[in-house]
Protein backbone atom coordinates (compact mmCIF):
# COMPACT_ATOMS: atom_id res chain seq x y z
CA UNK A 1 0.00 0.00 0.00
CA UNK A 2 2.60 2.44 0.77
CA UNK A 3 3.99 1.70 -2.70
CA UNK A 4 0.68 2.85 -3.87
CA UNK A 5 0.70 5.95 -1.99
CA UNK A 6 3.90 6.46 -3.00
CA UNK A 7 2.94 6.13 -6.89
CA UNK A 8 -0.09 8.52 -6.55
CA UNK A 9 2.29 11.55 -5.01
CA UNK A 10 4.33 10.78 -7.98
CA UNK A 11 1.61 10.91 -10.43
CA UNK A 12 0.43 14.00 -8.67
CA UNK A 13 3.69 16.03 -8.28
CA UNK A 14 4.74 15.29 -12.29
CA UNK A 15 1.67 16.48 -13.62
CA UNK A 16 2.12 19.50 -11.59
CA UNK A 17 6.31 20.16 -12.23
CA UNK A 18 7.33 21.49 -15.47
CA UNK A 19 10.25 19.86 -17.24
CA UNK A 20 12.01 23.33 -17.04
CA UNK A 21 11.26 24.08 -13.66
CA UNK A 22 14.17 24.29 -11.15
CA UNK A 23 12.37 22.31 -7.71
CA UNK A 24 13.85 23.99 -4.76
CA UNK A 25 15.31 20.82 -2.76
CA UNK A 26 14.82 21.81 0.64
CA UNK A 27 11.34 22.99 0.47
CA UNK A 28 10.65 20.04 -1.12
CA UNK A 29 12.96 17.77 1.45
CA UNK A 30 10.52 19.54 4.02
CA UNK A 31 7.47 19.36 2.63
CA UNK A 32 8.58 15.45 2.35
CA UNK A 33 9.37 15.13 5.98
CA UNK A 34 6.20 16.36 6.81
CA UNK A 35 4.63 13.60 5.15
CA UNK A 36 5.69 11.44 7.93
CA UNK A 37 2.69 11.78 9.59
CA UNK A 38 0.59 9.65 6.49
CA UNK A 39 3.52 7.22 6.05
CA UNK A 40 2.90 6.69 9.45
CA UNK A 41 -0.36 4.31 8.39
CA UNK A 42 1.76 2.31 6.28
CA UNK A 43 4.22 0.89 8.76
CA UNK A 44 4.11 -3.11 8.93
CA UNK A 45 1.63 -4.11 11.53
CA UNK A 46 -0.26 -1.15 11.68
CA UNK A 47 -4.05 -2.51 11.39
CA UNK A 48 -5.98 1.17 11.00
CA UNK A 49 -8.24 1.97 8.10
CA UNK A 50 -6.47 5.14 7.60
CA UNK A 51 -4.02 4.23 5.27
CA UNK A 52 -6.41 2.99 2.41
CA UNK A 53 -8.50 6.19 3.26
CA UNK A 54 -5.37 8.13 2.56
CA UNK A 55 -5.35 6.52 -0.56
CA UNK A 56 -8.64 6.95 -1.26
CA UNK A 57 -8.76 10.64 -0.88
CA UNK A 58 -5.07 10.91 -2.76
CA UNK A 59 -6.66 9.24 -5.57
CA UNK A 60 -9.84 12.23 -5.48
CA UNK A 61 -7.29 14.50 -5.83
CA UNK A 62 -5.66 12.77 -8.92
CA UNK A 63 -8.94 12.47 -10.52
CA UNK A 64 -9.59 16.59 -9.93
CA UNK A 65 -6.31 17.57 -11.25
CA UNK A 66 -6.91 15.73 -14.48
CA UNK A 67 -10.16 17.49 -14.79
CA UNK A 68 -11.63 15.05 -17.58
CA UNK A 69 -14.43 12.29 -17.95
CA UNK A 70 -11.81 9.80 -16.37
CA UNK A 71 -10.83 11.78 -13.76
CA UNK A 72 -14.56 11.96 -12.79
CA UNK A 73 -15.15 8.62 -12.51
CA UNK A 74 -11.94 8.53 -10.61
CA UNK A 75 -13.46 10.58 -7.87
CA UNK A 76 -17.19 9.00 -8.16
CA UNK A 77 -14.91 5.41 -7.26
CA UNK A 78 -12.84 6.71 -4.38
CA UNK A 79 -15.73 8.89 -3.15
CA UNK A 80 -17.47 5.82 -2.51
CA UNK A 81 -14.30 3.77 -1.29
CA UNK A 82 -13.86 6.55 1.60
CA UNK A 83 -17.47 6.05 2.54
CA UNK A 84 -17.33 2.63 3.04
CA UNK A 85 -13.75 2.46 4.88
CA UNK A 86 -15.25 5.27 6.76
CA UNK A 87 -16.87 8.32 7.70
CA UNK A 88 -13.95 10.71 8.61
CA UNK A 89 -13.27 11.62 5.43
CA UNK A 90 -16.80 13.02 4.58
CA UNK A 91 -16.01 16.56 5.00
CA UNK A 92 -12.88 16.48 2.33
CA UNK A 93 -15.37 14.83 -0.42
CA UNK A 94 -18.08 17.41 0.46
CA UNK A 95 -15.25 20.30 -0.23
CA UNK A 96 -14.38 18.40 -3.39
CA UNK A 97 -18.36 18.24 -4.42
CA UNK A 98 -18.65 21.76 -3.49
CA UNK A 99 -15.71 22.55 -5.63
CA UNK A 100 -17.39 21.26 -8.31
CA UNK A 101 -20.62 22.10 -8.43
CA UNK A 102 -19.09 25.45 -7.98
CA UNK A 103 -16.93 25.22 -11.23
CA UNK A 104 -20.70 23.75 -13.06
CA UNK A 105 -22.47 26.94 -11.94
CA UNK A 106 -20.16 28.93 -13.64
CA UNK A 107 -19.71 27.12 -16.68
CA UNK A 108 -16.52 26.48 -16.44
CA UNK A 109 -15.14 24.16 -19.28
CA UNK A 110 -15.32 20.41 -18.24
CA UNK A 111 -16.97 20.60 -15.23
CA UNK A 112 -20.42 19.39 -16.29
CA UNK A 113 -18.67 16.39 -17.87
CA UNK A 114 -16.21 15.27 -13.97
CA UNK A 115 -19.56 15.91 -11.80
CA UNK A 116 -21.39 13.33 -14.31
CA UNK A 117 -18.96 11.12 -14.70
CA UNK A 118 -18.98 11.44 -10.61
CA UNK A 119 -22.41 11.14 -10.22
CA UNK A 120 -22.99 8.47 -12.18
CA UNK A 121 -20.16 6.08 -10.75
CA UNK A 122 -21.22 6.03 -7.05
CA UNK A 123 -24.74 5.44 -8.68
CA UNK A 124 -23.65 2.73 -10.59
CA UNK A 125 -21.54 1.11 -7.56
CA UNK A 126 -23.18 2.07 -4.52
CA UNK A 127 -25.81 -1.12 -4.61
CA UNK A 128 -23.05 -3.56 -5.45
CA UNK A 129 -20.30 -2.10 -2.80
CA UNK A 130 -23.25 -2.44 -0.15
CA UNK A 131 -24.31 -6.29 -1.14
CA UNK A 132 -20.19 -7.13 -1.01
CA UNK A 133 -18.85 -5.64 2.15
CA UNK A 134 -22.09 -5.82 3.91
CA UNK A 135 -24.76 -7.89 2.52
CA UNK A 136 -28.16 -6.60 2.49
CA UNK A 137 -28.77 -7.09 6.38
CA UNK A 138 -26.11 -4.76 6.88
CA UNK A 139 -27.39 -2.14 4.37
CA UNK A 140 -30.44 -1.86 6.07
CA UNK A 141 -29.39 -1.29 9.24
CA UNK A 142 -28.83 2.48 10.86
CA UNK A 143 -25.26 3.25 11.46
CA UNK A 144 -24.00 6.95 12.09
CA UNK A 145 -20.65 6.05 12.12
CA UNK A 146 -20.10 3.46 9.23
CA UNK A 147 -21.28 2.94 5.91
CA UNK A 148 -25.22 1.23 6.21
CA UNK A 149 -28.48 2.78 5.36
CA UNK A 150 -27.87 6.23 6.38
CA UNK A 151 -25.03 6.53 4.16
CA UNK A 152 -26.18 4.61 1.32
CA UNK A 153 -28.97 6.92 1.07
CA UNK A 154 -27.11 9.89 0.88
CA UNK A 155 -24.84 8.44 -1.89
CA UNK A 156 -27.64 7.96 -3.83
CA UNK A 157 -29.47 10.94 -3.30
CA UNK A 158 -26.88 13.32 -4.05
CA UNK A 159 -25.27 11.33 -6.66
CA UNK A 160 -29.00 11.08 -7.88
CA UNK A 161 -29.51 15.13 -7.39
CA UNK A 162 -26.21 15.82 -8.84
CA UNK A 163 -26.58 14.18 -12.23
CA UNK A 164 -30.24 15.17 -12.87
CA UNK A 165 -29.50 18.82 -11.97
CA UNK A 166 -26.41 18.47 -14.25
CA UNK A 167 -28.23 17.36 -16.97
CA UNK A 168 -31.22 19.51 -16.56
CA UNK A 169 -29.19 22.86 -15.71
CA UNK A 170 -26.86 22.65 -18.12
CA UNK A 171 -28.16 25.25 -20.35
CA UNK A 172 -29.46 27.36 -17.46
CA UNK A 173 -27.52 30.60 -16.49
CA UNK A 174 -25.82 30.63 -13.14
CA UNK A 175 -28.19 32.08 -10.82
CA UNK A 176 -30.98 29.55 -11.83
CA UNK A 177 -28.24 26.27 -11.83
CA UNK A 178 -27.39 27.50 -8.16
CA UNK A 179 -30.82 27.96 -7.13
CA UNK A 180 -31.93 24.40 -8.57
CA UNK A 181 -29.06 22.39 -7.18
CA UNK A 182 -29.42 24.31 -3.94
CA UNK A 183 -33.12 23.81 -3.52
CA UNK A 184 -32.98 20.50 -4.25
CA UNK A 185 -30.26 19.34 -2.41
CA UNK A 186 -31.58 21.27 0.62
CA UNK A 187 -34.45 19.10 0.30
CA UNK A 188 -33.21 15.75 0.07
CA UNK A 189 -30.53 16.67 2.93
CA UNK A 190 -33.53 17.50 5.09
CA UNK A 191 -35.70 14.49 4.36
CA UNK A 192 -32.73 12.19 5.04
CA UNK A 193 -32.03 13.61 8.19
CA UNK A 194 -36.13 13.40 8.67
CA UNK A 195 -35.21 9.96 7.71
CA UNK A 196 -32.07 9.11 10.03
CA UNK A 197 -32.92 11.51 12.90
CA UNK A 198 -30.15 9.74 15.24
CA UNK A 199 -27.27 10.45 13.07
CA UNK A 200 -28.22 13.89 13.81
CA UNK A 201 -25.95 13.69 17.10
CA UNK A 202 -23.01 12.36 15.55
CA UNK A 203 -21.63 9.31 14.80
CA UNK A 204 -21.03 9.06 18.82
CA UNK A 205 -24.93 9.18 19.43
CA UNK A 206 -24.48 6.52 21.65
CA UNK A 207 -22.10 7.77 24.15
CA UNK A 208 -23.78 9.03 27.33
CA UNK A 209 -22.23 12.55 29.19
CA UNK A 210 -20.38 10.14 31.73
CA UNK A 211 -18.93 8.13 29.25
CA UNK A 212 -17.87 11.34 27.59
CA UNK A 213 -16.37 13.16 30.22
CA UNK A 214 -14.47 10.51 31.79
CA UNK A 215 -13.18 9.10 28.39
CA UNK A 216 -13.56 10.24 25.07
CA UNK A 217 -12.90 14.02 25.98
CA UNK A 218 -9.65 12.61 27.46
CA UNK A 219 -8.34 10.70 24.15
CA UNK A 220 -5.89 12.84 22.82
CA UNK A 221 -6.89 12.72 19.08
CA UNK A 222 -10.03 14.24 20.09
CA UNK A 223 -8.61 17.27 21.61
CA UNK A 224 -7.57 20.37 19.46
CA UNK A 225 -4.07 21.60 18.42
CA UNK A 226 -3.97 23.22 21.85
CA UNK A 227 -3.33 19.55 23.42
CA UNK A 228 0.55 19.63 21.79
CA UNK A 229 1.00 23.09 24.02
CA UNK A 230 -0.70 21.45 27.08
CA UNK A 231 1.53 18.36 27.10
CA UNK A 232 5.15 20.19 25.33
CA UNK A 233 5.00 18.59 22.24
CA UNK A 234 5.89 21.86 20.07
CA UNK A 235 7.74 19.90 17.38
CA UNK A 236 4.37 18.69 16.57
CA UNK A 237 3.19 22.20 16.65
CA UNK A 238 5.74 23.64 14.65
CA UNK A 239 5.02 21.18 11.54
CA UNK A 240 1.29 22.58 11.40
CA UNK A 241 2.66 26.24 11.88
CA UNK A 242 4.87 25.37 8.82
CA UNK A 243 1.67 23.72 7.05
CA UNK A 244 0.18 27.08 7.48
CA UNK A 245 2.47 28.65 5.82
CA UNK A 246 3.06 26.93 3.35
CA UNK A 247 -0.78 27.38 2.52
CA UNK A 248 -0.21 30.83 2.84
CA UNK A 249 2.40 30.64 0.57
CA UNK A 250 0.90 28.69 -2.30
CA UNK A 251 -2.90 30.28 -2.39
CA UNK A 252 -1.25 33.38 -5.26
CA UNK A 253 0.36 30.11 -7.17
CA UNK A 254 -2.71 28.08 -6.92
CA UNK A 255 -4.62 31.39 -7.65
CA UNK A 256 -2.40 32.09 -10.56
CA UNK A 257 -3.23 28.77 -11.88
CA UNK A 258 -6.73 28.53 -11.43
CA UNK A 259 -7.05 31.57 -14.28
CA UNK A 260 -5.07 29.63 -16.16
CA UNK A 261 -7.34 27.20 -16.62
CA UNK A 262 -6.22 24.55 -13.76
CA UNK A 263 -9.57 24.48 -12.24
CA UNK A 264 -8.71 20.82 -10.45
CA UNK A 265 -5.79 21.80 -8.47
CA UNK A 266 -7.81 25.02 -6.96
CA UNK A 267 -10.47 22.20 -5.69
CA UNK A 268 -7.54 20.02 -4.54
CA UNK A 269 -6.04 23.21 -2.62
CA UNK A 270 -9.38 24.12 -0.83
CA UNK A 271 -9.79 20.36 0.40
CA UNK A 272 -5.89 20.80 1.77
CA UNK A 273 -6.79 23.69 3.57
CA UNK A 274 -10.28 22.10 5.14
CA UNK A 275 -7.97 19.05 6.25
CA UNK A 276 -5.27 21.41 8.12
CA UNK A 277 -9.03 23.38 9.49
CA UNK A 278 -9.57 20.16 10.63
CA UNK A 279 -6.45 18.98 12.10
CA UNK A 280 -6.25 22.21 13.98
CA UNK A 281 -9.75 21.77 15.46
CA UNK A 282 -9.19 17.69 16.19
CA UNK A 283 -5.55 16.44 16.13
CA UNK A 284 -7.16 12.74 14.38
CA UNK A 285 -7.07 14.58 11.06
CA UNK A 286 -3.31 15.00 11.36
CA UNK A 287 -2.21 12.46 8.31
CA UNK A 288 -4.42 14.10 6.02
CA UNK A 289 -2.96 17.93 5.62
CA UNK A 290 0.74 16.16 5.75
CA UNK A 291 -0.49 14.02 2.52
CA UNK A 292 -2.32 17.25 0.98
CA UNK A 293 0.34 19.87 1.39
CA UNK A 294 3.32 18.18 -0.25
CA UNK A 295 1.73 18.54 -3.77
CA UNK A 296 2.44 22.27 -3.25
CA UNK A 297 5.56 22.42 -2.68
CA UNK A 298 6.94 25.64 -4.97
CA UNK A 299 7.96 23.94 -8.29
CA UNK A 300 6.86 27.10 -10.51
Amino acid sequence: MLVGFSALVALFLSRQTRADAAISYPIFVTTTVFMAFAIWEFLPGRIDHHNMQIIGLLMICVGLERWSRNGGILIGLDTLICIVIGVEGLPLIAMAFMGLVGCFVFRLPGSGDVLVAAACTILALTIPAGLVFLGPAGMVSTQCDAFPAPYIVLALGCSSVLLVGTLALSQRKPLIRAAGLAATGAAFIGSAGFMFPRCLSGPYWMIDPLTRRDWLDRVSQEQSFIYYFGHRQFTIVMLLMVLVCISIAALPVVARDARQGSTGLAIVFAIAALSLVLTLLQTRNIPLPSLSFHSFCPTH
